[in-house]
């Protein structure tokens, strides 16, 4: 419809426009928010095979803002630290922390943040150059991922 590479396909033209953020900040609703990754780092360790040394990539969506995202963290770095592998040889976990935006004035943005951590004193050196999964790594600043995760900065 129009010449912008954005999100204009939609609508000739619009007179009148009205948006609303709502937030729930309640603990109940904060703890409900904030998911475990336990149930998918058990279901993909089902899948490293027998006597070999296994990596585990996780991706999570980041829709619910800053107290959620630390209460998550919270549960991931529990999770991870007491984990039982099953025999398994899980060194390296993953966690890939999306969130997507479709702003008017581009077609897709996508944000990435990534928690890494070494299971054991076997996780000797880091198995993979590249940590993101999306996200070029100079776009985001995932080397350190507590001080620069992307719900923090200012959406696009």
């Amino acid at each position: 419809m129009g010449d912008g590479p954005g999100n204009n396909v939609f609508l000739d033209e619009l007179s009148f426009a009205v948006g609303a953020f709502w937030n729930c900040d309640a603990e109940r609703s904060t703890e409900r928010k904030a998911r475990d990754i336990r149930r998918h780092l058990a279901e993909a360790v089902r899948q490293l095979p027998d006597g070999e040394r296994g990596v585990v990539h996780i991706g999570l969506e980041t829709l619910d803002g800053q107290i959620v995202e630390a209460e998550r963290y919270a549960r991931i770095v529990n999770t991870v630290r007491s984990f039982d592998a099953r025999g398994k040889d899980l060194r390296w976990v993953y966690c890939h922390l999306f969130q997507s935006y479709a702003p008017p004035h581009d077609c897709w943005i996508i944000d990435e943040t990534v928690y890494y951590f070494g299971r054991s004193d076997q996780a000797d050196c880091e198995p993979i150059a590249r940590r993101s999964a999306v996200v070029r790594e100079d776009e985001s600043n995932s080397d350190n991922p507590g001080v620069s995760v992307h719900w923090l900065r200012p959406t696009p």
